[in-house]
């Protein structure tokens, strides 16, 4: 079994043979002391954790002097990095260091093998254990369970929580502190569903979905069909001249006229490899006009360029609110997620992010409420009656394939007075990351609803009594890695 050498990023090389290794049993300590005239010694003013330094001395072997070129090329691929990385040595096999490669590695070369010493810093100084993570139990007799850390610093944690029943408030307690979202209730307050769900549709069957007859940019040509999970279109039809965009359409009546609503779509374009498609989602009133759309779109033949986009009104006297991208064309290539907008108050909001396979919310665009439209003249402020569902591609171009795998409306209820709101139902997942001072509902960044005199408190070395309220909220789990200097 290997003892002497060690893991970057998850990898390890055969080719590299570990000589030496030098790690410090401390990160540097800087102390800063003041001098005060005729009084012996200093007076300590404060203490600082420097950034830890390692260093390993390797040996790089090749079957060639040609071959240890390449050995050099790949020795880089592993060991550059933009952020910091989990670096784990064989002889310390249940701590982590984060870190990253610091200047050039200069090696001397005696025909196939390559000696020198590659540099580490570690931005975050301490080591880490691996991730240890403890469920939390009921306490309805205010029994304490105790969270014990092994570290010899504080560590942060992050909790889960899947939710079983509604709340309007959950608090993890430890000690004199604790970490809350919402509110609890007064014996003379109403707790409120701040909305209502009137329209769900998973894309299972076209059953209920009819034919279109109006897109605001192109044609309705071709068939959409459903797989068993999604919507998708089989057939865009045959061209149409003049060329433009062109594809099937359907739509579908909501329950209820909306004023005030939310609207959240799950949908796929698979554009990688200069693919074009568009995929919109229209909300219309009773007369079949366009109160507002929504959508997601590649037009680049040439590169892959994913846009979302959201418009209130018609094409002719609408006002777009958003048309956005991301910073990196390559973070929403082959986009996977959500589209939302939302009409409360006469404001109208858009959110658009993809989901990854964790069902974390990755490179979202308006997650801090910039996506922003007042309607203060009330120009669109006309209810909601109906759905439509569009795709398109451009004749002569390759196709995206495109998909919509979900599709639900939820109706904003107006509040008495007096009253608190559900911020969690049965089914959702919490999680409070308390190093990164986030918390998030479904993988989705949620502000705005932390109590205020709460914090994102750290575990102390030893044991930590944690609790947590409404005792029957859902099963709670805290997972941390213990910290070592």
């Amino acid at each position: 079994m290997l003892s002497n050498g060690f893991s970057f990023n998850g990898e390890r090389k055969d080719f590299v043979m570990t000589i030496s290794k030098k790690r410090t049993y401390w990160p540097p300590i800087q102390r800063s002391l003041l001098d005060i005239p005729k009084v012996p010694g200093s007076r300590l003013m404060h203490s600082k954790i420097g950034v830890r330094e390692l260093s390993i001395d390797i040996e790089v072997e090749g079957v060639s002097q040609e071959d240890l070129r390449k050995r050099a090329e790949e020795l880089a691929r592993w060991l550059i990095t933009d952020e910091p990385a989990p670096l784990v040595f064989d002889d310390e096999r249940d701590r982590t260091y984060f870190a990253l490669v610091e200047g050039e590695f200069d090696p001397t070369e005696l025909v196939m093998r390559g000696y020198g010493t590659i540099r580490f810093i570690c931005p975050d100084p301490y080591k880490y254990s691996d991730i240890k993570s403890i469920r939390l139990f009921p306490n309805p007799s205010a029994i304490i369970q105790n969270v014990e850390v092994m570290g010899n610093i504080e560590t942060y944690p992050v909790t889960r929580v899947e939710v079983q029943k509604k709340l309007n408030f959950f608090a993890l307690v430890t000690g004199d502190d604790y970490l809350q979202i919402g509110e609890d209730a007064e014996v003379d307050q109403t707790i409120v569903d701040p909305e209502t769900l009137v329209f769900s549709d998973n894309m299972a069957t076209t059953t209920g979905w009819g034919q279109a007859t109006y897109v605001d940019n192109g044609y309705i040509a071709g068939n959409i069909i459903s797989n068993g999970s999604s919507f998708i279109p089989e057939t865009y039809g045959t061209v149409i001249k003049p060329p433009q965009w062109q594809g099937p359409s359907v739509k579908k009546s909501i329950s209820k006229a909306l004023e005030d609503f939310r609207a959240e779509a799950l949908v796929e374009i698979e554009n990688r490899g200069s693919r074009t498609g568009m995929l919109e989602i229209y909300f219309l009133g009773s007369s079949n006009q366009t109160i507002a759309k929504i959508g997601i779109e590649d037009r680049q033949a040439v590169k892959e360029n994913v846009i979302a986009k959201a418009r209130i009104g018609d094409s002719d006297s609408g006002r777009w609110i958003a048309t956005e991208e991301a910073r990196q064309p390559e973070w929403w290539t082959n986009f996977k997620g959500m589209l939302r907008i939302q009409r409360k108050d006469k404001r109208w909001t858009v959110y658009f992010s993809p989901i990854d396979a964790k069902g974390e919310h990755t490179y979202p665009r308006g997650s801090d409420g910039s996506l922003t439209y007042f309607d203060v003249a009330g120009e669109f402020d006309e209810p909601i009656t109906q759905v439509q569902v569009a795709f398109r591609i451009y004749p002569e171009t390759e196709r995206a394939g495109m998909k919509v795998n979900d599709l639900k409306i939820w109706e904003l209820n107006k509040q008495p007075v007096n009253y608190i709101i559900y911020v969690a139902n049965a089914g959702d997942v919490l999680e409070f990351d308390h190093y990164k001072n986030t918390i998030k509902k479904n993988g989705e960044l949620l502000l705005g609803l932390k109590d205020f005199a709460s914090n994102f408190f750290a575990l102390k070395p030893g044991k930590n009594p944690v609790s947590f309220l409404p005792s029957d909220a859902g099963i709670v789990t805290v997972s941390f890695r213990e910290r070592y200097l």
